[in-house]
Protein backbone atom coordinates (compact mmCIF):
# COMPACT_ATOMS: atom_id res chain seq x y z
CA UNK A 1 0.00 0.00 0.00
CA UNK A 2 2.98 2.32 0.04
CA UNK A 3 2.56 2.89 -3.70
CA UNK A 4 0.12 5.78 -4.38
CA UNK A 5 -1.25 3.95 -7.43
CA UNK A 6 -2.19 0.98 -5.26
CA UNK A 7 -3.83 3.22 -2.64
CA UNK A 8 -5.95 4.89 -5.31
CA UNK A 9 -6.95 1.54 -6.83
CA UNK A 10 -8.20 0.02 -3.57
CA UNK A 11 -11.68 1.64 -3.56
CA UNK A 12 -12.32 0.36 -7.08
CA UNK A 13 -11.11 -3.09 -6.10
CA UNK A 14 -13.49 -3.12 -3.12
CA UNK A 15 -16.35 -2.16 -5.43
CA UNK A 16 -15.44 -4.91 -7.89
CA UNK A 17 -15.23 -7.47 -5.08
CA UNK A 18 -18.87 -6.78 -4.22
CA UNK A 19 -19.98 -7.18 -7.84
CA UNK A 20 -17.81 -10.11 -8.93
CA UNK A 21 -18.28 -13.33 -6.92
CA UNK A 22 -15.46 -15.08 -8.79
CA UNK A 23 -12.98 -12.34 -7.88
CA UNK A 24 -14.18 -12.42 -4.27
CA UNK A 25 -13.60 -16.18 -4.09
CA UNK A 26 -10.10 -15.75 -5.55
CA UNK A 27 -9.13 -13.09 -3.01
CA UNK A 28 -10.61 -15.17 -0.21
CA UNK A 29 -8.74 -18.30 -1.26
CA UNK A 30 -5.39 -16.55 -1.75
CA UNK A 31 -5.34 -14.00 1.04
CA UNK A 32 -8.07 -14.12 3.62
CA UNK A 33 -8.55 -17.81 4.29
CA UNK A 34 -5.05 -18.33 5.68
CA UNK A 35 -5.22 -15.23 7.87
CA UNK A 36 -8.63 -16.22 9.20
CA UNK A 37 -7.36 -19.73 9.97
CA UNK A 38 -4.39 -18.32 11.87
CA UNK A 39 -6.67 -16.08 13.90
CA UNK A 40 -9.41 -18.65 14.50
CA UNK A 41 -8.29 -20.01 17.85
CA UNK A 42 -7.10 -16.80 19.44
CA UNK A 43 -10.44 -15.41 20.68
CA UNK A 44 -11.30 -18.82 22.16
CA UNK A 45 -7.98 -18.81 24.01
CA UNK A 46 -8.84 -15.37 25.37
CA UNK A 47 -12.27 -16.55 26.49
CA UNK A 48 -10.64 -19.42 28.38
CA UNK A 49 -8.24 -17.06 30.14
CA UNK A 50 -11.01 -14.58 30.92
CA UNK A 51 -9.57 -11.73 28.84
CA UNK A 52 -12.10 -11.94 26.00
CA UNK A 53 -15.89 -12.01 26.18
CA UNK A 54 -17.52 -15.21 24.92
CA UNK A 55 -19.46 -13.27 22.27
CA UNK A 56 -16.24 -12.27 20.44
CA UNK A 57 -15.46 -14.43 17.41
CA UNK A 58 -12.46 -14.58 15.11
CA UNK A 59 -14.35 -13.45 12.00
CA UNK A 60 -15.48 -10.26 13.74
CA UNK A 61 -11.95 -9.56 14.94
CA UNK A 62 -10.61 -10.08 11.41
CA UNK A 63 -13.26 -7.75 9.99
CA UNK A 64 -12.36 -5.03 12.49
CA UNK A 65 -8.63 -5.32 11.80
CA UNK A 66 -9.07 -5.43 8.01
CA UNK A 67 -11.55 -2.55 8.06
CA UNK A 68 -9.23 -0.40 10.13
CA UNK A 69 -6.35 -1.15 7.78
CA UNK A 70 -8.37 -0.28 4.67
CA UNK A 71 -9.61 2.92 6.30
CA UNK A 72 -6.12 3.99 7.33
CA UNK A 73 -4.78 3.50 3.82
CA UNK A 74 -7.74 4.74 1.76
CA UNK A 75 -9.17 7.55 3.89
CA UNK A 76 -6.39 8.70 6.19
CA UNK A 77 -3.80 8.23 3.42
CA UNK A 78 -1.37 6.43 5.73
CA UNK A 79 1.78 5.74 3.72
CA UNK A 80 4.11 4.26 6.32
CA UNK A 81 2.19 1.10 7.13
CA UNK A 82 4.99 -0.37 9.24
CA UNK A 83 4.75 2.34 11.89
CA UNK A 84 1.00 2.98 11.59
CA UNK A 85 -0.06 -0.20 13.37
Amino acid sequence: YADPVVREAVPGLLHDLRLEPAMRRLIDARLEAAARRQLAGQPADGVESGTVRPSVDADSVMDVVAGAAWYAVCVRKITDIDTAA
